[in-house]
């Protein structure tokens, strides 16, 4: 939930730093889209109550919307629409790259064996979330969105799509407040698009 909630720190910055335009209705579509995430990922799970990890949801706002800020920053400062492969490709080889290190500190640390499934379902999330972040770039290069459309429209896509994901692949359960969440993210895509 905070990593999607996080949409709100680049949509803010893009208002002085890019001159986005912040009218009533994309005003209305950004809270819909705050409050589809929250009732998407809604649980009754006593575990995830539990205040003695409180900060790591606020590590993960914080850095997500970071993240996406300086994301935004990058493709319209400091890359030109050529270097969007080349910045992917270095961005993902470094984090695979330290993902390994703190993988084998593990190991050794605690004696775990080397797992190939393990590296594979690194891989399976590593290529889509590669994609992700070429498309995204590519997406604010080409698109006539302001990127304070194009962040909440990417993120309540996710949510809704995750959480159908879950339901489909996984048999997941969802609740009416689940569901609820999922209509009203992509009623927030709707309203954000036409703001």
């Amino acid at each position: 939930v905070a990593a999607k909630v996080s949409l709100i720190i680049p949509v803010l910055v893009a208002v002085p730093l890019y001159g986005d335009e912040m009218p009533l209705v994309k005003v209305v579509g950004i809270t819909l889209a705050l409050f589809s995430v929250f009732l998407t990922f809604y649980t009754k799970d006593e575990r995830l109550k539990s205040g003695r990890l409180w900060f790591l949801p606020v590590i993960l706002f914080i850095g997500t919307g970071l993240l996406d800020t300086l994301l935004k920053f990058t493709q319209s400062v400091l890359l030109n629409k050529e270097q969007f492969n080349m910045f992917s490709s270095i961005l993902f080889a470094v984090a695979g790259g330290i993902g390994l290190i703190v993988a084998l500190i593990i190991m050794i640390g605690t004696r775990r064996k080397f797992r190939l499934k393990n590296v594979l379902a690194g891989v399976v999330l590593g290529v889509p979330n590669y994609g992700s972040i070429y498309f995204l770039l590519q997406t604010f290069e080409h698109s006539n969105m302001e990127s304070s459309v194009i962040f909440p429209i990417n993120n309540m896509g996710i949510v809704a799509l995750s959480a159908l994901a879950a339901y489909i692949l996984f048999s997941e359960k969802l609740s009416g407040l689940n569901w609820a969440g999922i209509g009203i993210s992509i009623l927030a895509i709707g309203v954000i698009s036409f703001a």
